[in-house]
C-alpha cells in the first residue's frame, strides 16, 4: 500500500481540525500588545472592558488556551454584573473555542447552546452565524456528517442574510471539509473555491492560507501531487509570515504527505515531529493526534515496526479520550496493518475490522476504502478467500465512487474557472490601469476622444456581463436559501408534530383513566353502593390522585404552550429557596407518609437566587414528585444546596431505582416513550421533566443528573445568584 494511501487521507481529516471558526484571524503578538494597552486605559468596569476582554480572549486561542479561558471567564464575571448579555454570550462562545482545542467536546456543545440561546433572544445574528459554525465543527469532529453539513448550511444562511463576507466564505470552506469526508470530491473544491474567491477579495491572509491548504489536500486525494504540494507550500509560507502556528501544522502534516508519496521519508519525519510539536505548543490535541498517526504511518514504511505501533496505540488512547471517532478508526487501522505485518494475523484482522466498521458508521468513505483493501489482503493471507473477495470488491465500489473520469473532468473544470475569474479580474483592474494612464498622457484631443469611446464601450461590456452574472448568483442563492427555509420548516414541522401527539397521548390515557376512576368512586356513592365511611377512608388517596392530576395538567399546558409558541415568558426576582422547599414539602407530605419516604433538607433560611419563582416552583416541584415516583418505601429523598461566585446548585438526591444509561440519555428528549411506572405503580408521562429543563434553560442556568441502577439518582440544578 503506498505512504498516499494512508498518510495523505490522515492529512486531510485534519485539515477541518485546526479552525474552529474559520473566519477568525489568527493574531499577531502585535495585536496582542495593541488589546492590553487599550485594557490599561479603561479606568472602570464597563462594557468597553468586557469587549476587550472577549477580544483578547479569541486573539490568544492560537496561542495559549488557558490564556483564552481565563479572559473569556473575566469577561463572563464583568459581564454577569453589568446585565451585558452580548458580552456574556461572547464569552460564552470564546470558552466554548478553549474547550474544543482541549477536546472537551460536551463542554463545548453546552457553552455554545447557552452562548446561542442568548443571541437569539437578542437578534444577534452574526452572533449566531459564528456559534451554529462552531457546533457545526464540533460534530464534524464527532463523525456525525450529516448533521454538520445540515448545520453549517443554516449557519451560511444567516450569514448571507445580513452580508458577513468572512462568515460566508468560512461556512463555504466547513461545508467543504464535510464533503471532502464523505468523499465528493468535486462538491469539496467547488464550495472551497467559492470561499477562496471571497477571502482573496477581503485579503484576509490567514483564511487565504487555510482555504489553500484545504484545496491542496483533496487535490492530494485526488492523486494531484503537484498542485497539492504548490497550494500546501503557498500556504505554509503565508502562515510563517503571520506567525500562525496552529495554521503551520496543517502544512507541515500536508508537506509531509508529499513528501512520503515520493518516498522521502526522513525529511518527511523531521515535518511531522515539528508539527507535533507546534501541536504541543499550542495545547491542540487534534493536532496531536494527526501527527501521531503520520508519525506511526512513516515509521510503518520504514519497517520500524515498534515505534509504528508505539505512535498508533498512543494516537488511538488519545483519540478515544477526546471521543474523535475517524482518528480512532485510522488508528485502528494502523495497528491492524503491523499486527498483520508482525505475524499476528488474526489480532491484526480484529483491529482492521473495529476501523472498517467505525469507517462504515460515520459514512467516511476514504477511511472505509482503506479499511476494506487491507482487510482484502489481510483474509488473503490467511487463506479466507470468501472474506477476502467480498473486501476486495468493496474497495473497488468505494474506489469508483471517489475517483473516476467523470469526477477528473469536474475538478479540472471547477479550477479551471476559478482561473479564469481570477485572470479576468487581474486584466480588468490592469485594463482600467492602462486605459488611464493613456488618456492622462495622449495629449490629441482625437485620441483622447477616441480613448473614451473604448473606455465607455468596454464599461458597458462589462456591467452587461457583471449584471448577467449578479443574476446567476442571486438566483442561486435564493435557491439556496428557500430549500434552507423548507428545511427549517420542515424540521419545525416535526416537533410540532411530535408535541400533538405527546399532548393527545397524555390527555387521552393519563388523564382519562384517573378521571374515569374518580368519575366511577361518585357513581357508587349516588347509587348509595358506597357508604360515606368507606369514601372517608378512601378520601387521602382520593385527594392523592387530584393533585398527582393536578400538576399532570398544569405541566402538559404549560410544556404544549411553550413548544407551540416557542416562548417562555419571564418575571425574573429574587426568590428565597428555603421557602420554596418547604412550600413543596408540604404539598408532598401525604404521599411522602403513604410511602414511608422520609423528606429531609439541609437548606439555608436565607439562600437565594434570582430567577421567575413561578418556574422554580415547578422545576423543584416536578423533580419531587418524579423522586418520590421512583422510590420504594421506607426510602429517603434529601435537598441540598452548594454555592458558587455566580451560581447556586440545588441537589435532590434520592435512593431509589435509579435509570440505565440508555434511560438517562433519553431523560429529555421530546421524542421519549411514555414515562415509566413508579414503585407503587405511579404512571407518569416525562413532560414535567422536559418542562422543568426548559424553564431552567430560559432562567440562565443548567441541569445535570447522574444515576446508577438500583442506587438512586441525583439531580443538580445549576441557577444564577445575581441578575
Amino acid at each position: 500500500m503506498s505512504s498516499r494511501k494512508n498518510i495523505l487521507w490522515i492529512f486531510v481529516y485534519f485539515l477541518i481540525l485546526g479552525f474552529f471558526n474559520s473566519h477568525f484571524a489568527f493574531s499577531q503578538q502585535s495585536k496582542i500588545n495593541t488589546i492590553y494597552i487599550k485594557i490599561s486605559k479603561i479606568t472602570q468596569q464597563n462594557k468597553a472592558l468586557v469587549d476587550a476582554y472577549n477580544e483578547l480572549s479569541f486573539l490568544y486561542h492560537t496561542v495559549n488556551l488557558d490564556s483564552t479561558l481565563y479572559f473569556a471567564a473575566q469577561a463572563q464575571k464583568i459581564s454577569l454584573k453589568l446585565n451585558y448579555r452580548k458580552g456574556i454570550a461572547d464569552a460564552y462562545k470564546q470558552s466554548a473555542i478553549g474547550f474544543y482545542c482541549r477536546s472537551e467536546q460536551d463542554t463545548a456543545i453546552k457553552l455554545n447552546q447557552l452562548a446561542l440561546n442568548i443571541y437569539e433572544q437578542l437578534g444577534e445574528k452574526k452572533g449566531q452565524g459564528a456559534v451554529i459554525n462552531n457546533m457545526a465543527i464540533i460534530y464534524h469532529n464527532l463523525g456525525n456528517y450529516d448533521m454538520a453539513l445540515t448545520t453549517h448550511k443554516k449557519g451560511l444562511a444567516l450569514r448571507l442574510a445580513i452580508g458577513d463576507s468572512a462568515g460566508i466564505a468560512g461556512s463555504y470552506n466547513n461545508i467543504a471539509n464535510c464533503y471532502t469526508d464523505k468523499g465528493d470530491y468535486v462538491l469539496s473544491l467547488q464550495n472551497l473555491f467559492y470561499g477562496l474567491l471571497i477571502r482573496e477579495k477581503m485579503k484576509d491572509t490567514q483564511a487565504i492560507a487555510n482555504s489553500y491548504a484545504n484545496i491542496g489536500g483533496v487535490y492530494y486525494l485526488l492523486k494531484r501531487d503537484d498542485e497539492a504540494y504548490e497550494n500546501a507550500l503557498k500556504a505554509y509560507e503565508m502562515q510563517k509570515l503571520i506567525g500562525d502556528k496552529e495554521g503551520m501544522v496543517q502544512s507541515l502534516i500536508a508537506l509531509g504527505g508529499v513528501l512520503a508519496d515520493k518516498k522521502q521519508y526522513l525529511n518527511c519525519l523531521n515535518n511531522f515531529t515539528s508539527s507535533l510539536a507546534y501541536s504541543k505548543q499550542t495545547g491542540n490535541l487534534n493536532g496531536e493526534i494527526v501527527s501521531y498517526l503520520n508519525l506511526g504511518e512513516t515509521y510503518n514504511y520504514l519497517n520500524k515496526l515498534d515505534s509504528a505501533l508505539h505512535f498508533f496505540e498512543f494516537a488511538l488512547k488519545l483519540s478515544k479520550k477526546c471521543g474523535d471517532l475517524p482518528s480512532e478508526a485510522i488508528a485502528h487501522n494502523g495497528i491492524g496493518k503491523v499486527l498483520t505485518s508482525i505475524g499476528n494475523v488474526n489480532l491484526g484482522i480484529a483491529s482492521l475490522e473495529k476501523g472498517y466498521t467505525i469507517g462504515k458508521t460515520i459514512g467516511n468513505k476514504q477511511i472505509e476504502f482503506e479499511s476494506a483493501k487491507s482487510l482484502a489482503f489481510a483474509y488473503e493471507s490467511t487463506k479466507n478467500l470468501t472474506k477476502s473477495l467480498f473486501f476486495f470488491k468493496q474497495t473497488l465500489k468505494l474506489k469508483d465512487s471517489i475517483f473516476n473520469e467523470e469526477i477528473v473532468r469536474k475538478t479540472n473544470q471547477i479550477g479551471f474557472n476559478y482561473m479564469l475569474e481570477k485572470k479576468q479580474n487581474e486584466i480588468t483592474i490592469l485594463e482600467k490601469d492602462r486605459t488611464l494612464q493613456q488618456v492622462k498622457d495622449d495629449k490629441t484631443r482625437l485620441l483622447s476622444f477616441a480613448l473614451i469611446i473604448i473606455i465607455v464601450a468596454l464599461v458597458v461590456f462589462l456591467q452587461v456581463l457583471n449584471q448577467y452574472r449578479l443574476k446567476e448568483i442571486a438566483a442561486k442563492d435564493l435557491i439556496l436559501k428557500q430549500k434552507l427555509e423548507i428545511e427549517v420548516q420542515a424540521a419545525h414541522l416535526e416537533v410540532l408534530n411530535l408535541v400533538k401527539n405527546k399532548t393527545f397521548s397524555i390527555l387521552s390515557h393519563d388523564l382519562k383513566s384517573p378521571i374515569a376512576s374518580l368519575t366511577s368512586v361518585v357513581e357508587l356513592m349516588d347509587e348509595d353502593i358506597l357508604s360515606e365511611a368507606d369514601f372517608n377512608r378512601l378520601r387521602n388517596s382520593f385527594r392523592g390522585q387530584l393533585k398527582s392530576l393536578n400538576i399532570l395538567l398544569d405541566n402538559t399546558l404549560n410544556w404544549a404552550k411553550s413548544q407551540m409558541t416557542g416562548e417562555i415568558k419571564l418575571n425574573k426576582s429574587r426568590v428565597n429557596v428555603h421557602e420554596l422547599i418547604l412550600q413543596n414539602f408540604e404539598l408532598f407530605k401525604q404521599v411522602a407518609f403513604q410511602k414511608e419516604i422520609n423528606l429531609n433538607h439541609t437548606v439555608a433560611e436565607n439562600l437565594s437566587c434570582f430567577v421567575d419563582k413561578n418556574h422554580l416552583d415547578i422545576i423543584i416541584r416536578n423533580i419531587l414528585s418524579n423522586a418520590i415516583k421512583f422510590t420504594e418505601k421506607q426510602g429517603e429523598i434529601l435537598v441540598q444546596t452548594e454555592e458558587t461566585t455566580d451560581f447556586l446548585n440545588i441537589d435532590i438526591i434520592d435512593n431509589g431505582i435509579g435509570m440505565t444509561k440508555d434511560q438517562l440519555s433519553k431523560l429529555f428528549s421530546i421524542a421519549q416513550e411514555q414515562g415509566n411506572y413508579g414503585t407503587a405503580g405511579e404512571s407518569g408521562t416525562g413532560i414535567g421533566l422536559l418542562l422543568s429543563n426548559d424553564f431552567i434553560l430560559k432562567n440562565g442556568g443548567k441541569i445535570i443528573v447522574s444515576s446508577e441502577l438500583n442506587k438512586g439518582t441525583k439531580f443538580t440544578i445549576s441557577l444564577p445568584k445575581h441578575a
